[in-house]
């Protein structure tokens, strides 16, 4: 038997995927979807053969094409805010310097900095990457100062 286990973080949303092989080709398939507070968003569970699988593939994203636009409306800041307190709200120097804080301390995850902070994932990451923030690091100096002339 083969395993496979792949993962996709979208947005807010963290989706894996896992499936097995056995012996006859018969591929048992699970996909689960979480949002940023752990909560299950989708689950689909189901066999079929490992062949089958890139046309399965396509048929998803062919469904996903052609949902109508009102189905796949961006949230409002209001409605961002209800999950994240701070959505979209600018980042103090104290934010940054938290943020580096927090983000050094061995095993800190995004999840944590998303509760820590009453912001999304995203939002985490790109300030993050902006910062030059890396988990288990100090934040740079350089980066810090480069902040001083930027626009948050």
């Amino acid at each position: 038997m083969s395993a496979l286990h792949l993962s996709l973080s979208e947005g807010d949303h963290h989706y894996d995927i896992r499936a097995e092989v056995d012996e006859s080709g018969v591929l048992q398939v699970e996909v689960t979807g979480c949002g940023d507070g752990g909560e299950l968003i989708a689950q689909l569970q189901g066999t079929t053969s490992a062949a089958d699988l890139a046309g399965i593939g396509r048929l998803f994203l062919a469904a996903a094409a052609a949902m109508p636009a009102a189905t796949r409306v961006a949230p409002t800041v209001e409605e961002r805010r209800l999950r994240h307190a701070n959505s979209h709200q600018p980042w103090t120097p104290k934010e940054d310097a938290r943020l580096a804080a927090e983000a050094a301390i061995p095993g800190a995850t995004i999840a944590q900095l998303t509760k820590s902070f009453g912001r999304s994932r995203n939002g985490i990451k790109a300030r993050m990457e902006k910062l030059r923030i890396a988990f288990g690091q100090p934040a740079s100096p350089a980066a810090a100062g480069d902040l001083d002339q930027q626009p948050s």
